[in-house]
Parts: C-alpha cells; structure tokens; sequence
C-alpha cells in the first residue's frame, strides 16, 4: 500500500498538463501530450530491460531467464491517467468525465515475447525533483489485460490509455474516440458490474464508482 500511495502521490505533483486542459483536450492533444511523456520514459524502461537481459538488474518475471529477456521488445508505452478520490466523490453524473483525470507521471510499458505481453516495466515521476523512475517490474496479468485491449484497439481511437481509481483499485483501458471517452475494465467487477473488455461509457463507470467512493475513509495520496 505504500508503494501505492507514493506513486499516487506523485501523479499529483505538478504537470504541465493541468486537469483542467484534459477536460477540454482533443485526441490530437492528447496524443501529443501522451507521446512526449513517452520521449522522457522509454529510455528509462529501455535501460530498465537490457539491465535485466544482460543478467545485471532483477529479472522480469515471468520471462525470467536471460535468454528469453534477450530477444523480449518494449511494447506501446500507455500512460496512466490517475484519478483521485476526492474528484471522484464531487463527479456530477453526465457532466465531461475527463476533467476527473489527473495528468500521467506513470507509464507502463509491456514487456513482449512475440505477440504476447508476458510482463511489464512502470516507470514512474517520484520524488521532489520528479526523476523518471522504474517503479514496477513484473504484473503479468495487468501486462497481457493492456496488451489485448492495445491489439483490438478501434482504429478509430484517437489514443488509448489506462485510468487508474486508486482508492477503489480499479483499472481500465480507455480510449478517446471523437471527444468521447470510453472506459474498458481490465478485471470482472461484481460490486460494481464491471465485466472484463466490455467498454461503457467514462459517465457510466465513475457514476457506478461513485458511491463507493464516498463511503471510503480520506487515506493521503489518493
């Protein structure tokens, strides 16, 4: 939880990117904006895998051996919008679910064999001076969850990316398409009808998380 805290913390720190310019982005924008945090992070999860193929830094599970990490490519990088708890609480149900996203200071690239993702590497914005950082090594799951949604991506999508409700754990894949955008769970949600890689729209997803989120207690960070 503690690591979890941090990195939420720190997507709160300050961006160029303002929540208030996502709420009025375009997917152009955002592309834009999503790829030059890409320039600032891939050479970190680059040097973060070639370390770990080269047998000098901690082995990504589950490719584990040098080599198989030595052939395994960086995937898309998909930045991580987080979205905080208190936001969450005041939603107004309808009104535009982008201005709940704070801007990316993660980035998570899959880490592929092939055309399976088998792991990833997160880097991360941590610290008073925001150094690029690899946060998380490993997460199979959540690697191959992002990866499906990245090779059935509507061609349509202007970008895609992943939300992050940390105060509920709650993932998805998300996507905006004509100014439009859409939520894909990246897990079957009982509690709140959430089935795994079937998209509803971001109004629906934050008003079905909503109460929830005002039933939790104010932890730091998130």
């Amino acid at each position: 939880m503690g690591n979890l805290r941090a990195i939420a913390t720190a997507t709160l720190l300050g961006c160029t990117l303002t929540s208030s310019a996502i709420a009025q982005m375009s997917g152009p924008a955002m592309l834009a904006a999503n790829r030059s945090t890409e320039i600032a992070t891939r050479p970190v999860a680059d040097r973060a895998l070639a370390a770990a193929s080269g047998g000098r830094g901690e082995a990504i599970s589950p490719l584990g051996t040098t080599a198989a990490l030595s052939i395994a490519k960086l995937g898309q990088a998909i930045p991580v919008y987080f979205v905080r708890l208190d936001r969450l609480r005041e939603y107004i149900p309808d009104s535009n679910p982008l201005q709940l996203l704070s801007p990316p200071t993660s980035v998570i690239y899959p880490v592929m064999a092939g055309a399976k993702a088998a792991s990833l590497i997160e880097v991360s914005s941590i610290g008073p001076e925001a150094a690029w950082t690899v946060t998380t090594r490993g997460r199979p799951s959540l690697a191959a969850a992002l990866a499906e949604r990245v090779a059935a991506a509507d061609a349509a999508g202007d970008q895609q990316f992943c939300v992050w409700v940390a105060a509920l754990n709650q993932r998805f894949y998300g996507s905006l398409i004509g100014g439009s955008l859409q939520l894909t769970p990246l897990d079957d949600t009982s509690e709140f009808d959430f089935r795994r890689g079937v998209s509803l729209p971001a109004t629906t997803v934050f008003s079905r998380l909503q109460a929830a989120a005002r039933a939790l207690r104010d932890e730091p960070g998130l």
